[in-house]
């Protein structure tokens, strides 16, 4: 995508920015820094990159922020010019999530805590409980797996040191062959 493809595609990104309340400011060479209205969430920082994933990146950023893009499923106006971008599964205390940089993100960041304003019933307690186990009990074979995954991988690093030793002694064996009989008399 060509730099200016790139800018035509951020236009309705920093418009709806701004709409929201967001402050935008261009730190130079096709960099920019988003504030968010609400000053306890993160600034994102971005460019306009000709990259494929630049925008899908940025906009995911931007959500973690507070951003709201893309359409609203109760009506039927888009907020954005972007299409609709479907969600993954829903994260789950196994989920794994990683910045534009791969660096991992802490849960608490990287799911922030939705505010429930009454009490769970004993139903939803229940509920939860219940895929707290189911969680657990995956757990449990994902780490069964990896355990046996790494027993196997133990053994084919054995395999191999044992092929290595054998072909270096063959190596030293034919090498001292090789050398007598080519061996000068010296007397």
């Amino acid at each position: 995508m060509s730099s200016s493809r790139a800018a035509n595609e951020f236009r309705p990104v920093f418009d709806a920015l701004r709409e929201q309340g967001w402050e935008v400011t261009d730190t130079g060479s096709g960099h920019y820094r988003a504030v968010p209205p609400d000053r306890t969430k993160k600034i994102v920082h971005f460019s306009q990159s000709a990259h494929r994933r630049a925008l899908a990146n940025t906009l995911a950023d931007l959500r973690r922020s507070g951003f709201v893009y893309g359409r609203d499923e109760s009506e039927d106006e888009p907020l954005g010019a972007a299409p609709l971008v479907v969600p993954g599964p829903e994260p789950g205390p196994l989920a794994v999530k990683m910045d534009e940089h791969l660096r991992v993100v802490s849960p608490a960041e990287a799911f922030p805590p939705v505010p429930n304003p009454r009490p769970k019933t004993t139903d939803e307690l229940f509920l939860d409980l219940k895929e707290s186990l189911t969680t657990a009990k995956l757990a449990t074979e994902l780490l069964h797996e990896a355990s046996e995954r790494l027993r196997q991988a133990h053994a084919e690093v054995e395999r191999a040191t044992h092929e290595k030793r054998l072909a270096d002694e063959d190596l030293a064996r034919k090498k001292g062959l090789f050398d007598a009989a080519f061996a000068v008399d010296a007397s």
